[in-house]
């Protein structure tokens, strides 16, 4: 453990001195487990019901393999990849291993990673991408046997599944430089800018595939049976209830407090749903099983627009690789040193400022001297091609998790200032999403606001400017807000499967034990979990009041709550928040946009609405902002605001404005806390077409 934490530490000196200590005699170091000591077992009474008592188990094979596999593991964590070579020629020379007689165990792609990172590093480049193959092959394997969405996301959420498919990337880099080595991999049948787009493929196809996965399974399903899918959907919620259920349970078990009833009550809810799923029809499964990432290269920036560029990001132990792409493909390629944990330094105290509301000059300067360094890695090596476009697309990767992407610093000014903003958890889910949204049919219901008013809360009169924002905007789209106190299971599915905008104003939690224990505030918590299992028709959901931006990426980059359930039931895009916002600020910017969303006549983008009403609150000035405050107290009703069971909303925006301080709303706090995720491009001429009436 001391290794790893002087690694993750960055002080790799540390960590090499101590990697003769755990590394196996047999490979040169002299570090030794009991395990290793006692190749031969003889059984002991009661040991095993299946074996007789006395029996001798030879266990040298397994040994000499386990030790070759911590050998590995470690020299990868070290990079002494001169000592890696010394352990992998002994290997082969011994018949430890042979790429031509591996066994498809359930770890043996693990072994053959980390030889081919080896090879790869002691430029043995074809050799290397000989073993890459046969470790991908054997991992998509063991992922097209698996029927079950939980199943497949959990057959990639390690580190060393991404460090598999960012081993392929950097090797396809490699053969696609003008000085590439004669020799390349002969059955690949690529060229040199093939190579290129088949490093971004090797990226894609191990980034949010799950949720990748399941839009592709959705989409084959609606061809077939609209109950096939529904069967399905229900399948894959048990499925996912069932192994939340498990996890809790083990967790409850290891904490201190809880009462067997609690453990019970849990282990009766898995049991529940594996009954359920016990009756689901076997053809379900089937269909889903046969689900594969198939694409090819050129596809995945086929559905671009005109006015988009991506900065895609790979962010590893070994350095970043960023790729800036249009719908005429890769246009740039920029490798670095900076590692994760650089990046995700600058990340955290950026982030941490944020979080705890810390809004200072000095603490302005801090965020954008930090801001301007991030900049320097993302974005001034795409500097040509960034200022064609209009609209920056991001991949984000794990080091990167509640960063501010138009909080860049680009030409001197926040990067919204030119540009819009938004981000996709893959391009492959980006390029469905699309096609998905071109083919939606308009639903029943333009707008549902959802909201609670906060009346009985500990958060003072601020916290119920959610509910002024709800009536406000309910007020301009003719419709009426619904307080989410009231609101069922049964009634929030409705209005979030039928409307084309949903807007969901209401506290909730993020859990820090699993994204999809995250909860939203209704009649009753409404689980992220629950969302998933949903068939939405909207074309944008925004949530204003709760961490709603916060997806987790997961270290195999994959993705997990918020992010993966919005865009699983269906949803093109949404709007979720990288903090605790500020209410005054976030009633004001929601306002903005919606204005935008509703009043342009340019055709823009959701994201471009998004940048304009940025902009306008970071222009803002104590009068400018009281001005426009008046303007929502405007907006509606006192007869609205009573049927919403608001009845004091006039009176506490009257007050906010009495009580207004003066702000620096240029500060990132205000205007930059929420981000777009999923199809941010979609033109809004294309949602809602009712008279404006702000």
């Amino acid at each position: 453990m001391k290794l790893i934490t002087h690694h993750k530490l960055g002080d790799t000196p540390a960590a090499n001195r101590i990697l003769p200590s755990v590394i196996p005699s047999v490979y040169g170091g002299y570090g030794e487990r009991t395990e290793w000591l006692h190749p031969q077992l003889r059984l002991l009474k009661g040991e095993s019901r299946n074996l007789p008592e006395g029996l001798e188990h030879d266990r040298t094979l397994e040994v000499g393999r386990d030790q070759l596999s911590t050998s590995l593991d470690l020299i990868d964590i070290t990079g002494d990849w001169m000592w890696g070579k010394k352990i992998v020629d002994l290997a082969v020379s011994q018949n430890t291993i042979s790429l031509d007689h591996m066994q498809q165990g359930l770890f043996a792609w693990w072994t053959a990673s980390k030889v081919a990172a080896v090879y790869e590093h002691s430029d043995m480049h074809a050799e290397a991408f000989r073993w890459y193959l046969w470790a991908l092959e054997s991992v998509e394997g063991r992922i097209q046997g698996a029927t079950d969405l939980a199943s497949r996301q959990g057959a990639r959420s390690t580190m060393h599944t991404s460090g598999l498919y960012e081993g392929l990337a950097r090797l396809a880099l490699i053969f696609a430089r003008p000085d590439a080595p004669p020799t390349l991999p002969s059955h690949s049948g690529l060229t040199s800018t093939d190579w290129t787009m088949q490093s971004l493929r090797y990226l894609e196809q191990g980034r949010a595939r799950a949720l990748f996965d399941f839009l592709q399974a959705q989409q084959e399903m609606s061809k077939l049976s609209k109950d096939l899918l529904q069967k399905w959907s229900k399948k894959e919620y048990l499925v996912r209830k069932m192994t939340e259920s498990h996890r809790r349970v083990a967790d409850t078990h290891e904490s201190v407090g809880h009462s067997p009833g609690c453990i019970a009550a849990l282990e009766q809810e898995a049991a529940e749903a594996r009954h359920l799923l016990e009756s689901h029809a076997p053809d379900v499964a089937a269909i889903f099983a046969n689900i594969r990432f198939d694409l090819p290269a050129e596809a995945i920036v086929q559905q671009l627009g005109s006015t988009d560029a991506v900065i895609y990001i790979h962010l590893s132990r070994f350095g970043f690789i960023l790729f800036c792409i249009t719908q005429d493909g890769i246009q740039m390629v920029h490798r670095g040193e900076s590692r994760d944990i650089d990046v995700q330094r600058h990340v955290l105290s950026y982030t941490k400022c944020l979080r705890d509301h810390t809004r200072s000059p000095t603490t302005c300067e801090h965020l954008a001297q930090i801001s301007t360094e991030i900049a320097s890695l993302l974005l001034v090596p795409c500097a040509q091609i960034i200022r064609k476009k209009s609209h920056l697309i991001f991949v984000r990767p794990a080091a990167m998790d509640g960063f501010p992407f138009s909080a860049l610093q680009w030409n001197g000014h926040p990067l919204h200032f030119t540009h819009a903003v938004s981000e996709t958890p893959s391009l492959a889910v980006l390029r469905n999403l699309i096609q998905t949204a071109t083919k939606r049919s308009v639903p029943k219901n333009k707008i549902s606001v959802i909201a609670n008013p906060h009346l009985h809360n500990n958060r003072g009169k601020l916290a119920t400017m959610v509910g002024v924002g709800a009536l406000s905007l309910a007020a301009c789209y003719a419709t009426q807000a619904c307080n989410s106190l009231y609101l069922s299971d049964e009634a929030f599915t409705t209005k979030f499967q039928e409307s084309q905008i949903v807007h969901i104003g209401t506290h909730g939690e993020v859990s820090s034990e699993s994204p999809w224990q995250s909860w939203i505030s209704l009649k009753e918590n409404f689980k992220v979990m629950d969302i998933a299992k949903l068939h939405s028709q909207a074309s944008l959901v925004v949530f204003e009041a709760c961490v709603s931006g916060l997806g987790r990426v997961t270290t195999g980059n994959d993705v997990t709550g918020f992010s993966h359930a919005i865009l699983q039931s269906g949803a093109s895009a949404y709007i979720g928040s990288l903090w605790e916002v500020d209410s005054l600020s976030s009633l004001a910017l929601m306002y903005l946009f919606y204005k935008q969303l509703r009043t342009q006549q340019d055709h823009c983008s959701v994201a471009e609405c998004w940048r304009r009403a940025q902009v306008s609150l970071y222009h803002s000035n104590t009068s400018s902002f009281r001005e426009l405050l008046q303007e929502i107290r405007a907006s509606f009703s006192q007869d609205e605001a009573i049927a919403f069971e608001h009845p004091h909303a006039d009176d506490d925006l009257s007050d906010a404005i009495d009580d207004l301080e003066d702000e620096d709303f240029r500060h990132p706090f205000y205007w930059a806390a929420f981000t777009i995720v999923g199809y941010g491009g979609q033109i809004v001429a294309r949602i809602g077409d009712a008279s404006p009436v702000f």
